[in-house]
């Protein structure tokens, strides 16, 4: 008969037994995750898909739950392309809604991606998968998820944050292309202060290789809410070829653009022309600048220029011909109406005309 006291002691033995071997599949679990992402972000092709298969239950779940919240009409139109628990389809006919997957590859390349996996470091005998739940049922990723689908909110950097109080405001209408007075005038500023801000945006996003976030990409579907077009209807699109240089409308609208191409300074003319026509770096045209003696800015002289000035300059001169360009739209609307008027009063008179003739007769 074993004693009550040795039968404890074996208990106790046991647990730590029982302990310390899950400590070291753990363990080992994490050795070999650490391995399988070192060997994905390596570009092994059998890791990453093993990577992907751990992931997609998250993906599947997550994916149903944020795409039915924000669903709308959707399910009304489009069969549902998730994976886990669709909607069911209005009829056989219809297309895929494109949202589903959509956003399963959106998630797939927020919660994979090598950036990503990198930050695993498997502390605390944390597991990836354990990782990438953690990160697929946070709040960041609704709210970015929620960015990405709707297009209708823009995260302003921490460290343009930094620069001002007024820098996030600055930031937001420069990705909505305000002019500088317009800008100044809804903060309640002055030119000057709203350009200093501007200049030193768009220098530290310049610096951090982030300017492209001031030109917001945008969500748009592709479908239209209304599936039952066909070839007769209005919402049918043609795939009609033709080569549309040749067309008398695209020359006629070749020689206005010249007309208003010409209205921008020589200096204008020649930083587009570099950036959109000849597709030159931004670096190849400040040399150039500062070879033919050239500055961007008043008081600033060209040897003393950077490419910051550069970007900025370009984005001025893109404003501005957007500006003439609607007020030549405005122009032309206003001599159409002014024609329609003409003709109408023409017409009018001649019926007048037409009339006393009639009764002079």
């Amino acid at each position: 008969m074993l004693s009550i006291g040795f039968k404890t002691e074996f208990i106790c033995l046991y647990s730590e037994l029982l302990t310390a071997s899950d400590s070291i599949i753990t363990k080992t679990k994490n050795m070999d995750d650490l391995e399988l992402i070192k060997s994905a972000i390596s570009g092994d092709e059998e890791s990453r898909r093993a990577i992907s298969e751990l992931v997609e239950p998250i993906i599947a779940y997550q994916t149903t739950k944020f795409c039915k919240r924000f669903c709308q009409d959707n399910r009304f139109y489009y069969q549902c392309s998730l994976l886990k628990n669709p909607w069911a389809a209005p009829n056989k006919d219809v297309t895929f809604c494109e949202w589903g997957n959509a956003s399963y590859g959106w998630m797939l390349e927020y919660l994979v991606n090598d950036n990503r996996l990198r930050k695993f470091q498997a502390k605390n005998e944390a597991t990836l998968k354990g990782y990438l739940f953690t990160i697929a049922n946070s709040l960041p990723i609704y709210e970015h998820w929620k960015n990405w689908r709707f297009g209708r909110r823009i995260h302003v950097p921490t460290f343009v944050q930094n620069i001002d109080p007024f820098a996030s405001k600055v930031f937001w209408a420069l990705c909505s292309n305000q002019e500088l007075p317009t800008i100044a005038a809804s903060l309640k500023l002055t030119e000057d202060v709203v350009g200093g801000l501007v200049d030193k945006i768009v220098i530290v996003l310049t610096q951090r290789n982030k300017l492209h976030l001031l030109n917001q990409p945008k969500n748009v579907s592709l479908q239209s809410g209304n599936k039952s077009a066909d070839a007769d209807s209005d919402e049918y699109i043609g795939m009609e070829i033709t080569d549309d240089k040749c067309l008398p409308e695209q020359k006629v609208l070749d020689i206005q653009m010249r007309k208003i191409f010409s209205q921008l300074s020589p200096v204008e003319q020649f930083v587009i022309e570099q950036f959109v026509f000849d597709e030159v770096k931004a670096k190849e045209v400040l040399d150039a600048l500062i070879m033919l003696d050239i500055s961007l800015k008043i008081n600033v002289s060209p040897k003393d220029m950077n490419i910051q000035h550069v970007y900025y300059f370009y984005r001025q001169t893109l404003n501005k011909l957007k500006k003439l360009l609607d007020e030549k739209a405005d122009d032309e609307k206003a001599d159409d109406e002014k024609a329609d008027d003409e003709k109408a009063d023409d017409e009018k008179a001649d019926d007048e005309k037409a009339d006393d003739d009639d009764n002079s007769n």
